[in-house]
């Protein structure tokens, strides 16, 4: 039986620690409707950085700045970035310094 294959791939964000702001890199090998959230070590939501948009192919690159879905700065630690494309779902920490 032949595994399907991974169609993306989630980057580690640039600078990592970070502060004030990081990149988050990913690459979609076809068309996708796409999430990327932050969330915390307890896995609460801290913001939605891409919300169900489709996406072109390609590699893109979005910014966090390292706030919440109020646009308060977070407090420094450990997040999660997790990428959502279709079925598949990737995640990396980030870490955040203050």
């Amino acid at each position: 039986v032949e595994l399907p294959q991974v169609r993306l791939a989630l980057f580690q964000n640039y600078p990592n620690p970070f502060n004030p702001a990081t990149n988050i890199a990913f690459d979609l090998h076809e068309r996708a409707v796409v999430w990327l959230n932050i969330h915390d070590v307890a896995g609460r939501l801290v913001q939605c950085i891409i919300r169900g948009e489709e996406l072109e192919a390609g590699r893109t690159i979005r910014t966090w700045d390292g706030t919440n879905r109020l646009g308060e700065p977070v407090s420094s630690g450990v997040y999660f970035c997790t990428l959502k494309a279709g079925k598949i779902l990737q995640s990396r920490t980030i870490t955040v310094i203050r």
